[in-house]
């Protein structure tokens, strides 16, 4: 059985627990975040960012593990 390591992005999203974030479309970097989806597309708006995903992070951990 091998060892799961936790992913590093896992430990800096949590930070934003029950926040939006914009995410680059690799998921590996956080664009912006904010407390309501409009407030997260407004300043990507402002920053003129192109290609990004957005995702609602959960109250509780998630498990996120690199393969």
């Amino acid at each position: 059985m091998t060892k799961e390591k936790a992913s590093p992005f896992a430990k800096t999203i949590g930070k934003y627990a029950d926040q939006w974030v914009a995410l680059n479309v690799h998921e590996e970097r956080i664009i912006a975040s904010g407390r309501t989806l409009e407030e997260v597309q407004r300043k990507v708006t402002e920053k003129q960012e192109k290609d990004y995903v957005f995702h609602l992070v959960p109250s509780k951990p998630l498990a996120m593990y690199e393969i």
